[in-house]
């Protein structure tokens, strides 16, 4: 049994045995019968709910992870995804990014089994784009850069060390990457920027710094994709660009860890942030960043 579907019933179990525990508290044995029958019945449905989640979540990762292979075609195989990897979906709107900009140059706040993929996606366009991937973990750059070499990715991906250091932003002190890293790019513009680091355990709102840092490097056109937009960290850090730098627009999509697209265009300047973004969950009620988009807290 997967781990979705432990979890699931597990939530589930611990569910009915609290309604078996207050029915007999409140009433007493004699309505045991029923509320068991009762807890069975909330059980059940509390499990097949998170199962068809896990299931939804299981065929997007399948069929994204088909589209990627029909563009993308790896001389080794790649790392097995894990929760903590990029997810296909992730992999497949970064891409898609990567194509729709014919992008010369990518920049990861982060690195792993994505910066192959980037790089092979950029190998695959033929236009001699590049990926330079922050890492501020030492032990895992060296991995990376490992893995690029088994690939053969060297002339297309490189791996910077990124160390974090503190940087103030808005007033407020943060551990971020070692800009000075960007030295490696010289005075040319990012077109796409994947921002899936610093880890979320670093502060709070860790990945904030990425946009005021980084946004005088963007190209006019350039797309920013923000990974883990479903955590309330990373809702707060889209509210609060969004607030303060009018020439972003952003779209929501409902991967597994939720990702945020946003686009770099000065012409949207005089919308209001909630006018700026876009995307509904796959239940239809709206995302709470464009809802919210006034009201940080």
């Amino acid at each position: 049994m997967r781990r979705p579907q432990l979890t699931a019933l597990l939530v589930a179990g611990v569910v009915a045995l609290v309604i078996v525990a207050v029915t007999l508290a409140i009433q007493g044995a004699l309505v045991l019968g029923f509320a068991v029958v009762c807890a069975l019945v909330g059980a059940a449905v509390i499990y097949l709910r998170f199962v068809h989640l896990a299931t939804g979540h299981a065929y997007r990762r399948l069929e994204a992870l088909s589209l990627l292979r029909g563009f993308v075609r790896p001389r080794l195989p790649l790392p097995a995804y894990t929760l903590w990897a990029a997810s296909p979906e992730l992999l497949l709107t970064v891409v898609g990014a990567i194509v729709e900009r014919r992008a010369q140059l990518v920049v990861e706040l982060g690195s792993g089994a994505s910066s192959l993929w980037i790089g092979y996606a950029l190998e695959a366009l033929g236009e001699g784009g590049r990926l330079l991937a922050l890492e501020h973990d030492p032990r895992y750059a060296a991995a990376t850069r490992e893995e690029v070499r088994r690939h053969g990715l060297e002339s297309v991906v490189t791996v910077v060390d990124a160390p974090l250091c503190s940087v103030t932003v808005d007033a407020e002190r943060y551990r971020f990457y070692d800009v000075a890293a960007l030295a490696a790019i010289g005075e040319r513009s990012i077109d796409v920027l994947l921002i899936d680091g610093p880890p979320g355990r670093t502060q709070p709102q860790a990945r904030y710094p990425a946009v005021p840092l980084l946004l005088g490097r963007l190209a006019p056109a350039a797309i920013v994709i923000l990974d883990d937009a479903l955590r309330r960290d990373e809702r707060r850090i889209a509210r609060r660009w969004l607030r303060q730098y009018p020439q972003l627009t952003g779209r929501f999509s409902q991967t597994e860890k939720g990702t945020l697209v946003l686009r770099h265009d000065a012409d949207l300047a005089n919308l209001s942030a909630p006018e700026r973004i876009s995307g509904a969950r796959d239940d239809g009620t709206a995302l709470a960043i464009g809802v919210e988009a006034e009201g940080v807290h």
